[in-house]
């Protein structure tokens, strides 16, 4: 019968003590790790609100493609932003020499490898 009362009263005094924290939404922390407990404060993120990386390139252009550079945001990084960069333009072609004639100017250009390879085979028989 005593061992029936000390366990009534455990359960009195546990129902007494814990009843009213938690009917008022309250929740009771106690212990020696408490002091190390700290409370965290969640803001709401705007979906908006974006703080910018700074932008790198992540595919060069050349002349027959664009490129593309990026930047990531620092509180989600899973929003990034992409921008195309422009092909680069070709390179300038040179006018070939002789007034601007390209056949004129392959025939002198051979005239002149022709001499060349002469001058070379005449002095090397000359020896």
């Amino acid at each position: 019968m005593k061992k029936a009362i000390g366990i009534f009263l455990c359960l009195l005094l546990t129902a007494a003590l814990f009843t009213p924290a938690f009917a008022a939404g309250e929740h009771v922390h106690s212990g020696p790790l408490e002091a190390l407990r700290t409370e965290t404060e969640l803001l709401p993120l705007n979906a908006d609100a974006h703080a910018w990386g700074e932008w790198y390139t992540a595919k060069e252009p050349t002349v027959n493609e664009e490129g593309e550079r990026r930047r990531v945001c620092a509180n989600n990084p899973a929003h990034v932003e992409t921008q195309p960069i422009a092909k680069l333009d070709p390179p300038a072609q040179e006018e070939p020499s002789g007034g601007g004639n390209a056949f004129l100017s392959f025939w002198q250009r051979l005239i002149n490898w022709f001499r060349a390879f002469f001058r070379i085979v005449t002095e090397w028989f000359r020896r």
